[in-house]
C-alpha cells in the first residue's frame, strides 16, 4: 500500500507500543498485526526501532531498587509523622478500626495529592527523582489513582518486601509508568 500518511505511521506506532506495553504482545504477533494494518516491511522495521529507541531511554534513566527504597522509606516516615499527628487529635476511646481506616485515607490522599499535582513526593523531591509515563509526560489523575491505590494494596499485602521483586512495581507496570531521574528526564525531554 504505497498511499500510506504519515498519520497512518503514527498510529501504527501508538498501535504498537499499545500492544507490547498494554496487552504483553510479541515482536512476531505485532508485526503481524501491522502488515494487516497494511504496513510495509520498512515501515515495520522503522516501528520496532523507534520503539526500541524510546524504550532504551526510559530504561537509562529509570532508577535503581535502592533509590526507591529511600523514596518509600522517606514517604513512609512522612506519612506515619503525619498519621501519629492526627491519631493525636482523637480521645482514647476511637478503636484500632477507625485509626486504620484513617492511616489508610492519610497514606492515599498524600500520593494522589502530591504525584497528580507534581508528579514528585517528598522522598522523589530529596532524591531527585519523578514520576513519568512512556512517552515522558506527567501520569494523568486516573493514572495517579491506579497506581494510589494498586499501592496501598500490596503495601498491605507485603509490606517492605514488595521492594525483592523488582525496580518496577505492580503500581508502575498496572499504570505504564517509571520512576525516573528528574535532571535526564529533563534533558530527554528537552525540560527546563
Amino acid at each position: 500500500m504505497a498511499n500510506r500518511s504519515k498519520l497512518d505511521e503514527i498510529e501504527d506506532y501508538n498501535f504498537a507500543i499499545s500492544q507490547f506495553i498494554h496487552n504483553g504482545k510479541s515482536m512476531y504477533d505485532v508485526t503481524e498485526m501491522l502488515k494487516k494494518r497494511g504496513a510495509e516491511s520498512q515501515e515495520i522495521k522503522t516501528i520496532f526501532e523507534t520503539i526500541h529507541t524510546n524504550l532504551e531511554g526510559v530504561q537509562l534513566i529509570e532508577k535503581s531498587r535502592n533509590i526507591r527504597v529511600i523514596n518509600f522509606l522517606i514517604d513512609t516516615s512522612i506519612i506515619t509523622s503525619l498519621s501519629y499527628f492526627t491519631f493525636s487529635l482523637f480521645r482514647k476511646d476511637v478503636t484500632p478500626f477507625y485509626l486504620s481506616i484513617i492511616c489508610v485515607l492519610i497514606h492515599f490522599t498524600y500520593y494522589v495529592i502530591f504525584e497528580s499535582f507534581s508528579a514528585q513526593t517528598p522522598g522523589k523531591l530529596i532524591t531527585n527523582t519523578i514520576v513519568s509515563d512512556l512517552n515522558g509526560k506527567k501520569p494523568s489523575f486516573f493514572k495517579i489513582l491506579i497506581r494510589t491505590a494498586s499501592r496501598l494494596i500490596y503495601y498491605i499485602l507485603l509490606g517492605p518486601f514488595i521492594f525483592l521483586v523488582s525496580k518496577r512495581l505492580v503500581h508502575d507496570y498496572l499504570t505504564a509508568t517509571y520512576v525516573v531521574d528528574k535532571k535526564r528526564w529533563a534533558v530527554l525531554h528537552d525540560v527546563k
